[in-house]
């Protein structure tokens, strides 16, 4: 459009006679100009363009990036609150049974990540044995008169044996006698007022130590009835996405 503008302009000014070349050449140059000055605006303007596309991509972006750091801080938080509930289930439980603590009747611990309540079975049993002594007994019906206190909990009793190996009628390998006296503390829990809904039982022999077997106070640590509180599944993070995965 603009290059057939000095034409028309040429031909009128030609026509009419009315102006001198000098003229004619400058109102040329300002039409040159003026193209020159609106292919500017229009590169500019494409460049404007060019430039809010990106930033409103940049504010996607940022947006998207708030939101993320906005669930990360949330999951935080969550994890958080659910470590200072933890925090205060293991000083409550300690709290409840200082005075069997005290006594060196049984150890609060931390297991994989779990509260542990854990009973010596030199206290509880004799050697070779699954039946409870008299102080295991006392010993027993103490620790369930504190857990029946405790609402909506499991436990599962886990028997632990040193590495000697004993092979008997009664007890075929440390396995049997492992599972027996958990099983003898189940019942006893149980006559104690505990809900057998809620307990369960295991034995591990002698696959998990906690002391070494090449000393006699290893082996006395290793044998062992560890009463562990079962977490709820349904406060660890990544339930519901499981227990949806599993419904899938």
């Amino acid at each position: 459009m603009f290059r057939s503008i000095p034409l028309i302009l040429s031909a009128a000014l030609l026509a009419t006679g009315c102006v001198g070349k000098a003229k004619y050449e400058d109102a040329v140059a300002q039409l040159a100009a003026e193209q020159q000055r609106n292919q500017q605006l229009s590169a500019d303007l494409s460049g404007t363009r060019a430039a809010n596309e990106s930033l409103e991509q940049y504010a996607g972006e940022l947006e998207s990036d708030v939101d993320e750091m906005r669930r990360a801080l949330q999951e935080l938080r969550s994890r958080q609150s659910l470590a200072d509930e933890r925090i205060a289930q293991y000083r409550d439980l300690t709290e409840r049974f200082a005075e069997m603590i005290d006594s060196g009747a049984l150890e609060v611990k931390i297991v994989d990540g779990r509260m542990v309540l854990n009973l010596t079975n030199d206290i509880l049993f004799p050697s070779g044995s699954a039946a409870l002594s008299p102080e295991g007994k006392e010993t027993i019906q103490q620790v369930a008169e504190i857990l029946t206190t405790m609402q909506d909990r499991e436990y599962q009793i886990e028997g632990h044996t040193d590495d000697k190996p004993i092979s008997s009628k009664q007890f075929p390998s440390n396995w049997e006698l492992g599972s027996a006296r958990a099983l003898t503390v189940v019942k006893a829990l149980e006559e104690g007022g505990m809900q057998p809904t809620s307990l369960s039982a295991a034995s591990f022999a002698y696959y998990k130590p906690v002391g070494s077997n090449d000393t006699e106070q290893g082996r006395a640590e290793n044998r062992r009835i560890e009463i562990v509180l079962l977490p709820d599944l349904s406060e660890l993070p990544g339930f519901d996405q499981l227990e949806q995965l599993a419904q899938n």
